[in-house]
């Protein structure tokens, strides 16, 4: 990337507004679990989605790196 002058960027993505397709493209979700948690919002707080079983802790923890926001 560097060479081409390309800059990688932190995108935050709000996972109760980003449409599934970002989720996806973005963060890098399944279609299966990004459809589940368009499905499950609003969501108050982030421990949200591992206690209602839709992401596991590690699989939440690589989208906050990621750029997952609430």
């Amino acid at each position: 990337l560097k060479a081409k002058g390309a800059v990688a960027a932190f995108v935050p993505v709000d996972l109760n507004s980003a449409t599934t397709r970002d989720m996806i493209d973005i963060l890098g979700l399944s279609k299966e679990k990004a459809q589940k948690l368009v499905a499950e919002r609003p969501f108050l707080e982030l421990k949200e989605i591992s206690q209602k079983g839709l992401l596991k802790e590690s699989e939440l923890s690589a989208l906050l790196k990621g750029g997952a926001v609430l």
